[in-house]
């Protein structure tokens, strides 16, 4: 998914939420989860499985990739 597709759905995500899940990158910073971004993540991974088709795999390989731009 492009970044312009994928910044007003976060932004609703966000509205819906009261909160920021997000802190973007800046100067050189890599974009991170907040305490909440944190939460939504942990308690969407059980459904993860329910989002779509594929075989999992790529999902964890998205995952694992968000945690190391994030800094996990």
């Amino acid at each position: 998914m492009s970044p312009s597709a994928l910044t007003p759905q976060i932004q609703h995500l966000e509205r819906d939420l009261q909160g920021q899940l997000l802190i973007r990158c800046q100067h050189g910073h890599p974009m991170r989860l907040t305490d909440l971004g944190e939460k939504v993540l942990a308690a969407a991974r059980p459904y993860a499985d329910q989002l779509g088709p594929g075989d999992g795999q790529e999902r964890k390989d998205e995952d694992r990739e968000a945690r190391s731009a994030t800094g996990e």
